[in-house]
């Protein structure tokens, strides 16, 4: 009976595995084998499976209730493989050849621990430790690196998904809700392409030699301070405008602290992406002597996003020295073209209120945060909350991640 039913796959080039506790049933027609496995030793002369679950070989394929989803599967032969998270069963298509292979790829569905999991052999995800700062204790994150990562993901849809909800994620980092706060492991986003309204009235048009995207752009603050916390573009902008137009997507938003530690401009030259993060968490105030820290929706990138975005080959290495080597590793870069973008972090011993920014050169530095000249682009930052699951996509450009 089996080999006749083989025969007849050979010309449908269908397979489907169920994982039960029988090994094999027929159905009518013998119009598809369905191979039921129990222990994935237990194989057909057709077809093999290995479950790779967190980046190891299983010798057991996990039960749906364990929190795991498949978006990987390969198969020898030119065979085509399929699987289906909400009927947790494998369906092959074109089975031509006995001794076929299958492999499932198995991740978790909690999507930071999915991300974490996808570092595994992945060079588009890298793993960086860090030091203890005044502000934060020794950590560890993962980020997206290199040119041009899969780390492409929706926000604010479901379906009918449009450039304008499309973001990138930065990584997943250890965050707190507070001050002392517990931290969590939090993807972070960042919007893919540059935001403008018409609702605020602070959107202004920029000047030739500091363009913004589009020829339109933001002060930092409509106030003579570096102070995040008073900053026009902090509450009018971002955590008002902005915030408002998410809907009920607010609910996959955590609030969460940023870190205001601030940077003296006078060592742009030779700050390296390490100097930055530790400066950034650091309990030296801007020049305005504003917080050290703040809990908010919606906030920018550091500058040491940028940095640690080329990879850990260059974290040691002086950005301003390297800044034609880092425009052509980041993919942070990649989207700023030749315009200048605010970042979050103020300076510190400027009396002018400088706040730091990317320049098109692919360098860092800093200016004033309020003239009527210095209208620059934003890419509005945040993070998820931690109960947020894997829903599909690749993280492509084209398959960008979704997540519920």
């Amino acid at each position: 009976m089996i080999g006749s039913t083989v025969g007849i796959l050979f010309l449908i080039g269908g397979i489907t595995i169920y994982k039960t506790f029988a090994l094999y049933e027929e159905e009518k027609e013998f119009d598809v084998l369905r191979g039921r496995i129990g222990d994935i030793k237990k194989t057909s002369k057709d077809i093999e499976i290995a479950a790779i679950v967190d980046g190891k070989l299983s010798d057991r394929i996990p039960e749906k209730s364990e929190g795991y989803i498949v978006d990987e599967v390969e198969c020898t032969n030119e065979a085509e493989g399929k699987w289906s998270n909400e009927d947790w069963e494998l369906s092959v298509k074109k089975l031509t050849t006995s001794g076929t292979a299958c492999s499932l790829n198995f991740y978790p569905r909690k999507f930071s621990e999915y991300i974490i999991a996808k570092s595994i052999g992945n060079s588009g995800i890298e793993k960086f430790e860090h030091v203890e700062t005044n502000q934060t204790k020794a950590l560890i994150e993962y980020r997206y690196v290199g040119t041009e990562p899969n780390n492409y993901v929706y926000f604010g849809c479901e379906e009918n998904c449009t450039e304008e909800n499309l973001y990138r994620i930065i990584g997943v980092l250890p965050t707190q809700k507070e001050v002392n706060g517990e931290y969590e492991n939090r993807v972070k986003l960042i919007k893919a392409r540059y935001y403008t309204e018409n609702i605020s009235g602070l959107l202004q048009e920029s000047l030739s030699y500091f363009p913004a995207k589009n020829g339109f752009g933001y002060q930092w603050s409509n106030r003579q301070n570096n102070k995040w916390e008073e900053s026009s573009l902090n509450n009018e902008v971002l955590n008002k405008v902005y915030w408002n137009n998410f809907g009920e997507y607010q609910n996959y938003i955590e609030a969460s602290l940023w870190y205001l530690g601030a940077l003296n401009n006078e060592n742009w030259g030779v700050y390296k992406t390490e100097d930055l993060y530790e400066g950034e968490r650091s309990n030296t105030r801007g020049s305005s002597q504003g917080s050290i820290h703040y809990v908010g929706n919606i906030g920018l990138m550091y500058p040491s996003d940028y940095g640690y975005s080329c990879g850990n080959e260059y974290k040691n290495k002086s950005i301003h020295e390297n800044r034609e080597i880092f425009r052509n590793c980041s993919w942070i870069y990649q989207l700023e073209n030749t315009y200048y973008e605010w970042t979050i972090t103020p300076e510190a011993n400027n009396t002018n209120a400088f706040v730091w920014f990317f320049y098109p050169a692919g360098d860092v530095g800093a200016g004033h945060s309020y003239l009527q000249d210095r209208m620059f682009s934003v890419r509005p930052t945040f993070y998820l909350k931690t109960n947020i699951f894997y829903k599909k996509g690749n993280g492509s450009k084209e398959m960008p991640y979704q997540f519920e």
